[in-house]
């Protein structure tokens, strides 16, 4: 018994370079696919970080043009973007087009003008990047009444 005992210490000779190599191999491969779902996880979340910035943003602006309607006559409605610094583009199609950037977003907001007693207001707020962006991150549409030239604000 001792005998045999001895024979399998003295046969034990460790890991090969073969073995160790494998392991290496293996190994790699299992992490390198785990960093690629961590990769991809960070990049789905700085997207989703983007969009709901972006949405903020668009937000904010609609619910200025809701304030706006409920303090301005609707006469004063196209001098007021010119005066708090938005670029006008000639109207397409019963739409005006205002446009501003502030500090490296870019806003358009679509305006459409509606026959009830041009009360009625269409409006699109679109937000990019930047000015040379053409895909927006966040868009957001509403209809809003605007309060006349005779009534009294709230």
């Amino acid at each position: 018994m001792r005998e045999v005992k001895k024979s399998l210490f003295i046969n034990e000779q460790g890991l090969t370079l073969v073995e160790v190599l494998a392991s290496i191999v293996i190994l790699s491969i299992v992490l390198i696919s785990f960093l690629m779902v961590f990769i991809q996880t960070i990049k789905t979340n700085q997207k989703s970080e983007e969009i709901i910035d972006a949405t903020y943003l668009a937000q904010r602006e609609m619910e200025r043009m809701y304030d706006l309607s409920r303090e301005l006559e609707v006469s004063k409605r196209p001098e007021w973007f010119i005066e708090e610094n938005y670029d006008h583009r000639p109207s397409m199609d019963n739409w005006e087009v205002f446009s501003r950037s502030e500090e490296g977003t870019a806003y358009k907001i679509e305006v459409s003008w509606t026959d009830k007693g041009d009360q009625m207001t269409r409006i699109i707020i679109k937000v990019y990047d930047s000015n040379e962006s053409t895909e927006p991150k966040a868009q957001m549409e509403n209809l809003l009444k605007w309060r006349t030239d005779d009534e009294v604000s709230p």
